[in-house]
């Protein structure tokens, strides 16, 4: 006599779906350890500056200027979510003859600060401003990809 599939007296196993589930589970803690131990830091292509920001926030961003004109007013692009600078590449040509382009990649996003301490609108603009007046420029446009 055979006995019905399912019953029986081996105990409990573990199906597909957990075993899946458990090995994502171990990978993830792996994977957050990792970035503990060695914070990414990528690097920056030569048209392409860094800077820190209050609560140790780096932003990446690209500063183009218009030939010969130190005072072209600086138009600040940035990019929706998700999205990065490049987002702008195609606009650069046009717009780069006649403002001074500052493009980032906005905290959490690119090549800037993954890891921050306040991900609100509201600190993501306080970035903003910081690196306006760190590019020493107060006269500024402002145009956003939604």
């Amino acid at each position: 006599m055979t006995r019905p599939s399912g019953s029986g007296t081996r105990g409990w196993r573990p199906g597909r779906r957990t075993i899946v589930v458990f090995v994502w589970v171990l990978l993830l803690l792996c994977s957050h350890v990792v970035r503990r131990l060695d914070p990414w830091t990528p690097a920056l292509a030569p048209d392409e500056r860094a800077i820190t920001l209050p609560g140790d926030v780096r932003v990446v961003y690209r500063d183009v200027r218009p030939p010969g004109r130190d005072d072209a007013p600086v138009l600040l692009l940035l990019h929706g979510s998700p999205g990065h600078k490049e987002d702008f590449d195609g606009m650069i040509g046009v717009l780069g003859e006649r403002y001074r382009l500052l493009i980032p990649d906005l905290p959490g996003f690119g090549k800037s600060s993954r890891d921050l301490p306040d991900y609100s609108i509201r600190a993501g603009s306080l970035h903003m401003i910081e690196l306006l007046d760190r590019s020493e420029e107060h006269t500024s446009e402002l145009q956003s990809q939604f």
